[in-house]
């Protein structure tokens, strides 16, 4: 099964944040960017290459996605304060923009239709997700799952995930 790449179109107003910004980071071909449950509280745009999202499992490392040239990853640490939750690769030799929490807020602030995009790439991962866990569903289970995929968020429950 082929993977669909994670952000597939450049987003011109995450482009122009990248651009910038100072902070930089050159990652080799197959070096771990970020690593699956350590903490960190920044954002990365891809500037160069391609990263390659994976979350362990019991099956072993699985691949979540990828992220090209101009899009972003590592957005979940930096707007909840929580654990990576998955691990990002660089895929052949790759440049990303480092983005904290300071830093995005102050472009949001002068460019408010960056959220807007950042939003628009978040919900189409979410359906994107949406679709895989229906598909793998209907594989595994031909029935209802007996525990709710999809619970009403709420402070309380997101803060005691991980």
């Amino acid at each position: 099964m082929k993977l669909p790449r994670v952000g597939s179109s450049r987003s011109n107003d995450v482009s122009r944040l990248a651009s910038r910004v100072d902070a930089e980071q050159t990652h080799a071909d197959g070096e771990c960017i970020v690593a699956e449950g350590s903490l960190g509280q920044e954002m990365f745009i891809v500037a160069d290459g391609r990263v390659r999202i994976a979350k362990s499992s019991s099956a072993g490392s699985v691949t979540l996605g990828y992220v090209e040239r101009g899009d972003f990853f590592g957005e979940m640490s930096l707007l909840e304060s929580v654990p990576r939750a998955a691990s990002a690769f660089a895929v052949g030799e790759t440049r990303v923009v480092v983005i904290d929490p300071g830093t995005l807020l102050l472009k949001v602030r002068r460019d408010p239709t960056l959220a807007l995009e950042m939003l628009k790439k978040l919900s189409t991962r979410l359906r994107v997700a949406n679709a895989r866990l229906v598909d793998v569903i209907s594989q595994t289970e031909r029935q209802e799952p007996t525990v709710p995929v999809w619970e009403p968020f709420d402070d309380q429950q997101s803060s005691h995930a991980d």
